[in-house]
């Protein structure tokens, strides 16, 4: 049995709480899965929290070691582990989505589930079928697999399932719960990540797709340093050492919870501020994910070490706000410019270095292209120059500013090929 001190009341398991002769709790957390109490349990013992957060940490190290170019999406996964809420990936396949989650699962006891959902996948496949001895006795009830015992799930391409299995993983995925008529199964689930190839019906009417709080779009490798290292990268084939306890994860999501409702004011500002922003614009916040924000800034301070929570931390509100794949760029300059400036200005650029380099030997590329495309990296350099000059920021902005001038060259080289190829047609006519 354990426990998680906060200010003098304990965060504690429910089914841990049975013990404590009816007590009830002042709140409920995590999903109801635990509670926050006055007294703990006799013999409970304290989970060190700053020592769960370091093998946490450390399992992030290990996974990153092994995936070229992953670092932010493993960093999201360990952040919506923690403050309890799921992550969506939205990639082509082949990006290394499957082997991530796996690599999570393996830091963390319990039982990994993976499914690739088509139309034709039942919900029998995915929560197990219904069980024989239990109908025997006139009792409806299923015999329990998949992701109905899983801690960490894998669910790919969501969108092509059909309504009633997509119902049942809202549920699974958000509540932790799994309702039958006769009773409701609470899930092992700790952490759920969805992915798919493309989006259907992102609107804010949609409510599964409301519910996939962390969003992230994830591109193949830009650089050719990265295909370079991926050749010889271990590529998810090297044993997980860190190993993680489900019901100690289950606790700093209470834990989390309980601080994200407690934000310094100058932060809930903030936050608005943020949210009557993207309401002009015409991008409209759902309470649930703006309360779901104030869980997954709080579980990012925590990972980084920076508590109080402060204004940085919001930044990750990026991947929460935006509702279709339009909204992207603008929501993360709104999020950027008031959350974190100076971050908000090399996440800009580094999106547009992304966008040259994924573009820049298409056939349909021109020289139009390239000068546009060299006056946008110019403005950049100038803003971050100018901009940018936090010392935390020191590293991402020398990266960045080698990675300008590798895009330069290839630009040049580029715009020699062009310019030959429209030599040779004009010799050619």
């Amino acid at each position: 049995m354990k426990t998680i001190e906060h200010e003098g009341r304990y965060v504690i398991l429910m089914k841990d709480a049975e013990s404590m002769n009816g007590s009830q709790p002042e709140r409920f957390l995590a999903r109801g899965r635990a509670g926050l109490y006055q007294d703990t349990p006799k013999n409970a013992t304290q989970v060190d929290v700053p020592t769960l957060i370091q093998n946490i940490n450390a399992l992030g190290d290990e996974i990153k070691c092994q995936l070229v170019a992953m670092d932010e999406e493993v960093d999201l996964v360990l952040t919506a582990l923690i403050a309890g809420e799921t992550v969506f990936f939205l990639s082509l396949p082949g990006a290394a989505k499957t082997t991530l989650a796996r690599l999570i699962a393996q830091g963390i006891d319990g039982n990994f589930f993976r499914k690739n959902l088509t139309a034709d996948t039942s919900r029998n496949d995915i929560f197990g079928p219904l069980d024989p001895e239990k109908i025997k006795q006139g009792q409806w009830g299923r015999k329990l697999a998949g992701l109905a015992t899983a801690t960490v799930a894998n669910v790919d391409e969501v969108f092509r399932a059909s309504g009633p299995v997509l119902d049942m993983l809202l549920e699974a995925l958000e509540e932790h719960t799994l309702a039958e008529p006769d009773t409701i199964h609470e899930l092992p689930l700790v952490l759920g990540i969805s992915a798919s190839n493309e989006l259907v019906n992102a609107t804010i009417h949609n409510a599964f797709w409301d519910r996939l709080i962390i969003r992230k779009e994830v591109s193949y490798p830009t650089r050719a340093e990265d295909w370079e290292v991926l050749l010889s990268s271990p590529h998810g084939t090297v044993p997980i050492k860190t190993r993680i306890d489900p019901t100690e994860i289950m606790l700093v999501q209470g834990l989390v919870e309980l601080m994200a409702g407690d934000l310094p004011a100058e932060i809930v500002k903030r936050m608005t501020r943020i949210k009557l922003q993207l309401d002009k614009r015409g991008i409209p916040v759902s309470p649930r994910r703006f309360l779901a924000w104030a869980r997954v800034a709080t579980a990012s301070s925590i990972l980084l070490g920076q508590t109080p929570l402060g204004s940085k931390s919001l930044i990750v509100g990026q991947h929460i706000l935006w509702i279709s794949q339009e909204d992207i760029p603008e929501v993360r300059d709104i999020v950027g410019r008031l959350s974190d400036p100076e971050r908000g200005v090399l996440l800009a650029a580094a999106a547009d270095l992304e966008h040259i380099l994924a573009n820049l030997d298409n056939e349909d590329t021109t020289l139009e292209h390239l000068v546009q495309w060299q006056a946008k990296i110019q403005k950049h350099q100038k803003l971050i120059e100018a901009k940018v000059t936090a010392l935390d920021l020191f590293n991402e902005k020398e990266k960045l500013t080698k990675q300008f001038q590798d895009a330069g060259a290839s630009m040049i080289e580029r715009s020699s090929e062009l310019m030959t190829a429209v030599s040779m047609q004009s010799q050619g006519t």
